[in-house]
């Protein structure tokens, strides 16, 4: 600042000072607030409670996936649909179809086809996008077993295989995923608590805008101080 006279420098530093005490003074308390805050969110416990609650909506979710299977093997399992597909009677296989969508309201689609891909009867109803997450399940239609026969076995071309698709709540679903993106965005956080990066950012970040706000300082009492120094010189100068 040599090319300021002694009383511009003063109004300078007078601004600078002004402005450095109190920003200074937020640095100090704002590393503070942050250590205490930090300190608080990324307790041991708060970690593990999270863990928890990611596991119990994991076996909600599979337990609900787990009832489709087995409501969808009750349904291959139904020795009326059995003898209704088989006996060749369109009308009777429509009308069991329609007691089972009447009796399992999860179904959103029903088909008994061959094993070589012919369809025998289909019974359908619209599927609501934003509340349900379809789930599709292949079943021999009265076997013995619950799994749908081999179709590329010698003799299993005509072979009853019930398709069941089924609905189950989005909101299980989708809850469990933003659970699970959170936890994933937790633990990097509290990794970066762990290793001092957080508090660092932070305080790094209070840092530039202190220097910011300094150099702001000494603009603006640069672009007040210099008119007024001036007309001061001059004045001088007159007198």
């Amino acid at each position: 600042m040599r090319f300021f006279g002694t009383t511009a420098r003063r109004v300078v530093y007078a601004i600078l000072l002004t402005a450095l005490i109190p920003l200074v003074a937020a640095l100090l308390i704002s590393r503070a607030l942050i250590a205490r805050v930090s300190d608080t969110a990324f307790q041991p416990e708060f970690g593990s409670r999270i863990e928890q609650a990611q596991g119990v909506y994991a076996d909600l979710v599979k337990v609900t996936k787990q009832a489709l299977k087995w409501e969808a093997q009750a349904i291959a399992a139904s020795e009326p649909l059995r003898l209704a597909a088989a006996s060749g009677e369109r009308a009777a296989l429509d009308r069991e179809l329609a007691r089972l969508f009447k009796a399992h309201p999860a179904l959103v689609e029903l088909r008994v086809e061959r094993c070589a891909g012919a369809l025998v009867g289909q019974r359908r109803r619209p599927v609501d996008v934003e509340r349900e997450r379809t789930s599709e399940v292949k079943r021999s239609l009265g076997g013995a077993d619950s799994e749908a026969p081999d179709c590329d076995a010698e003799g299993q071309g005509q072979a009853l295989v019930v398709v069941a698709v089924l609905g189950a709540p989005r909101a299980r679903f989708d809850e469990l995923e933003s659970l699970q993106a959170f936890v994933q965005a937790y633990k990097q956080l509290e990794r970066a608590h762990r290793d001092g990066k957080l508090q660092a950012t932070y305080v790094d970040a209070s840092a530039v805008l202190l220097a910011g706000t300094l150099l702001l300082a000494v603009g603006a009492g640069v672009l007040v101080v210099r008119p007024v120094t001036r007309r001061i010189a001059t004045r001088a100068a007159a007198t």
